[in-house]
């Protein structure tokens, strides 16, 4: 029973970093486009900015700050709250890390992607100058991974209800805009 108990305290904690890592690169990534893009003198419409899609990104601050050891060192903190031995968590954390980076380059250019999408879809092209910029042409060209479905819906929703299905499958989670730790 402990056990089970453990492993789904990690799991909510797990689920719950990575519902942050999207909000987080999805508000960062969107504040930076619309910031280039009014420096090229294009405002992005209110309509988009307003929408519920856009909404959180553009208008609400990342839900949680930068972690001096990225969110890795977030989830490692979190599983040491919850009575994880520190070694037993520090090892396989270091290694997932790399894994997050990918993730978030695959997220960034996700973000970028269908944000431009929605731009051409209200009639305004982003510029070839930001398009071909340093900051930005890595994340348009970039070949895309595929992203796990909570993410992705994220990227396409604007939303972090339902995120994971198999946990929607074990309990019920409400969605009022926080996502259970346990």
């Amino acid at each position: 029973m402990w056990v089970t108990a453990s492993v789904s305290q990690a799991l909510g904690a797990l689920e719950w970093v990575l519902v942050q890592l999207v909000l987080n690169v999805r508000a960062r990534t969107a504040v930076a486009f619309r910031q280039d893009l009014a420096k090229a003198g294009i405002n992005i419409p209110p309509s988009i900015i307003e929408s519920r899609k856009w909404f959180r990104a553009f208008r609400c601050a990342p839900s949680i700050a930068k972690h001096h050891d990225g969110f890795g060192g977030l989830l490692r903190d979190r599983l040491i709250e919850l009575g994880f031995e520190e070694d037993l968590v520090r090892e396989p954390i270091k290694g997932w890390d790399y894994d997050l980076v990918d993730l978030c380059f695959t997220l960034q250019s996700a973000v970028a992607s269908q944000l431009r999408q929605d731009l051409k879809a209200n009639g305004l092209r982003v510029p070839a100058s930001i398009l071909e910029s340093s900051k930005w042409r890595d994340l348009f060209t970039r070949d895309q991974g595929e992203l796990p479905p909570g993410a992705a819906s994220i990227v396409r929703e604007g939303s972090h209800c339902n995120v994971f299905r198999v946990a929607e499958q074990r309990r019920e989670l409400g969605c009022h805009g926080k996502q259970s730790l346990h």
